[in-house]
């Protein structure tokens, strides 16, 4: 039996002469969670968006559990589940009543409404209005309907939106224990961290087009150089002493007093004799495991492509 259950073929979006999406390409196995991360324009809303059947492309292919979106929608699509931007629902009814209204797509699905809000931890507000609902609770009825028929995909994009750090906590397992029963997930988010947290795959667009696919456990093999922490008394002073060292090294801030630098375990011992030559106090440094974030910085830091479609590929 074929484990592919998404596969996105040359996908190209174009709005006149400008190409949105250009020729991306991948799968999501079966059990599969993937993220979609890149700056804000770089195209991952639009890739959702044509995944979902929102929006058609301009050529390439997607097929859902073996169906073409062009040739056969309905089936297609009739196993994905997502949230694309900000939940809609009419605020005059309860969440019950909302989820009941959106059952009705699905007539042959085994719904179970009042489970699926109690899994959400919303059976305590499933009869209230949801004009009375914070924005927090209404990304959790956003995530009960796109649940409520068991999707075999699931389409997140940015799900975090208006919840608490309990609420993330709560998504993050939930996520987990629905690729343990074989759902495949596709989630873009700006929360780099937490797709560390979960995912086995990261897809990396930028200006339209992927630029990297890597399995998490690889990515401690995409670099040659290490990534090390430095937290300094002044980061502006210190990042320009970095430049005077080698301007290749591209130092990133962090957060206040803590700089990022990618170099060769070696050359530390003469960079912090530069920093301190310089007046610069370095109250510690330690080496940072490679994580998405860390890569994401090290792409966005290159000014040549950094690969095509090609796992594990970047130069």
């Amino acid at each position: 039996m074929n484990s592919t259950v998404l596969a996105v073929r040359e996908l190209t979006k174009k709005i006149g002469r400008h190409s949105i999406v250009n020729e991306v390409s991948f799968e999501i196995r079966r059990g599969e969670i993937v993220g979609l991360v890149g700056p804000n324009g770089a195209g991952k809303t639009t890739i959702i968006r044509m995944i979902a059947g929102l929006i058609a492309f301009t050529s390439g292919d997607i097929e859902i559990n073996g169906y073409c979106i062009k040739k056969d929608m309905e089936r297609a699509l009739a196993s994905v589940g997502g949230i694309i931007e900000t939940p809609q629902f009419y605020n005059h009814m309860t969440g019950y009543q909302n989820l009941q209204l959106h059952a009705r797509i699905y007539p042959d699905a085994s719904i179970d409404i009042g489970q699926t809000l109690k899994r959400l931890e919303l059976e305590e507000a499933m009869f209230k209005k949801v004009s009375s609902y914070s924005l927090g609770m209404r990304q959790r009825l956003g995530l009960a309907q796109a649940l409520l028929h068991k999707p075999g995909l699931l389409l997140l994009d940015e799900p975090t939106n208006g919840l608490d750090p309990d609420g993330i906590h709560d998504l993050r397992h939930l996520l987990k224990d629905m690729r343990s029963s074989g759902t495949s997930i596709l989630i873009s988010s700006h929360h780099l961290t937490e797709l560390d947290l979960i995912c086995d795959r990261i897809l990396v667009i930028r200006k339209g087009a992927l630029c990297g696919d890597h399995f998490l456990q690889e990515l401690r093999s995409v670099t040659a150089k290490d990534g090390y922490l430095l937290e300094v008394d002044e980061a502006e002073q210190a990042v320009r002493a970095v430049a005077e060292f080698d301007p290749a090294l591209r130092p990133q801030h962090k957060e206040r007093g803590v700089l990022e630098i990618r170099m060769e375990r070696e050359r530390i011992p003469d960079l912090l004799g530069h920093l301190h030559n310089r007046g610069i106090a370095v109250y510690q440094i330690k080496k940072e495991t490679t994580s998405i974030e860390s890569y994401y910085t090290l792409l966005a830091g290159q000014k040549e492509s950094v690969g095509e479609s090609a796992r594990g590929d970047v130069s």
